[in-house]
């Protein structure tokens, strides 16, 4: 008996040492997670200051950038943001007088366009040069215009004035009508022109043939009379062309580029500009020749660069000494 007590006391202490050495390791386990938990929570704890941190380092600089950038007048901040206060630095109040279009490269055009019609319009162009203009003008984008105009003889003739019948000065001018005298009207007969009143007597004859115009020159090339006589200072002359390109008669070169550069273009508005510099080269061309003929003044000299009588015998091809080179 005492035998198996003994037996059954060491099986209970065997067992009872197992349960607490199992016991103690579920302790250590349950020991060490806590410590891993509280090391993780530290370390996030320290983690969260150190951003804390690093965010209000970031503000601090962005606010001092912010403010670096306002003081120097810089319409944004370095992160981009709009600094309100600087937004019109350099932008002066706009003038309540600017037109509505200003800035408006439409309204620019428009603009040009306005300044050359007026430009024409002051710039006293023939009804030919202003047919011209329109010519050209209708075949725009063509890669060349050539200009048809440019001729190498001048011809100098003097149509002498003398009263003509006529409705007005013009048609006098246009129709080189019967000579009279202003004093008297005009009866010598029928005369077709737009809203003219002919009158008929009762014999069926006409009764006017408008009125008398004083000191009219005719304009019909075919009725000009040639001065062939060498001792007439009203002589016809023949002259060779100093600048059969009228942008050639400008004495300055950038002037004579500006005309020649503006006329290679085909624009509408460059044929325009090009016809009124072109119109102010023959100006400066007819001025010229005009003071190298200044002492006939009397003779009043009227130049044509085509004319019905300008090969007629007789005349010969001279050069007016000085002019070339002078404009």
């Amino acid at each position: 008996m005492r035998v198996i007590s003994v037996i059954l006391l060491t099986l209970l202490a065997s067992t009872n040492a197992q349960f607490h050495e199992v016991d103690a390791l579920k302790k250590q386990e349950v020991a060490l997670v806590a410590e891993e938990v509280a090391i993780v929570a530290a370390i996030a704890v320290v983690e969260e200051e150190m951003n804390v941190a690093v965010e209000v380092m970031e503000e601090e600089e962005a606010a001092a950038e912010y403010q670096e950038a306002l003081e120097k007048g810089e319409a944004n901040a370095p992160d981009g943001t709009p600094i309100p206060g600087n937004q019109n630095n350099g932008v002066r109040p706009l003038d309540p007088r600017t037109p509505v279009s200003f800035g408006s490269a439409f309204a620019r055009v428009n603009d040009i366009e306005e300044e050359i019609t007026a430009a024409v319009l002051e710039s006293g162009l023939s009804s030919s040069e202003l047919a011209l203009i329109a010519e050209l003008q209708a075949q725009e984008g063509n890669s060349t215009i050539k200009y048809m105009d440019e001729w190498d003889t001048m011809f100098v003739i003097h149509v002498p004035p003398r009263d003509i019948c006529g409705v007005n000065l013009e048609h006098a001018e246009n129709t080189c009508g019967p000579s009279c005298n202003p004093d008297y009207p005009c009866t010598m007969g029928h005369v077709d022109f737009p809203n003219f009143v002919n009158f008929i007597s009762p014999q069926n004859v006409y009764q006017n043939w408008g009125w008398c115009h004083k000191d009219a020159l005719c304009s019909i090339v075919d009725d000009h009379t040639l001065i062939l006589d060498d001792n007439n200072a009203c002589k016809t002359r023949k002259i060779t062309n100093p600048c059969p390109n009228p942008c050639d008669c400008f004495r300055n070169q950038s002037q004579k580029d500006i005309c020649k550069q503006t006329c290679a273009r085909t624009d509408s508005m460059s044929i325009a500009a090009c016809q009124i510099k072109r119109k102010s080269g023959k100006r400066r061309r007819e001025k010229k020749i005009a003071s190298a003929l200044d002492d006939t003044k009397a003779c009043a000299f009227n130049v044509f660069y085509e004319h019905p009588l300008m090969h007629s015998e007789g005349l010969e091809k001279e050069a007016l000494p000085g002019l070339f080179g002078t404009f």
